[in-house]
Parts: C-alpha cells; structure tokens; sequence
C-alpha cells in the first residue's frame, strides 16, 4: 500500500524500520510501535508526517482481526 501511494523507489526497509522519502523529506516508521518520526537533520513536512502516519494506521486497521 505505502509503495503504491509513494512509489517503490521512495520506499525502504533498514534495520528493522520502515523509511519514506519524499522530496527529501524522510520519515521513519517503527512498525511495533506504528509511530511516524522525521528522521534528524532533514526537511521535516508535517504535512506529510500526518499523511504516512494516517495511511500506517489504516493499514493496521485493515490486518489486524476484531475481537
């Protein structure tokens, strides 16, 4: 789902996190947690921190069952 709406390229997966770059804007994704951090020393866009962070919740959502 994120490399569909981001693209393959911007897309990543290093040391047990997720990665987003979008026009130098890149942000982490701890995937035990769900939290969506600007990584340090780069563009921060909260625009787009709330965008990823919007679009990992709803992917959570659909996976995990209701009990």
């Amino acid at each position: 789902m994120l490399q569909d709406m981001f693209g393959e390229d911007c897309v990543h997966f290093n040391n047990k996190q997720l990665g987003i770059t979008v026009d130098g804007c890149t942000v982490h994704i701890d995937p035990l947690t769900r939290a969506v951090v600007f990584v340090e020393g780069g563009t921060e866009d909260e625009t787009f921190r709330e965008m990823v962070d919007m679009s990992v919740q709803r992917l959570y959502d659909a996976i995990n069952p209701v009990f």
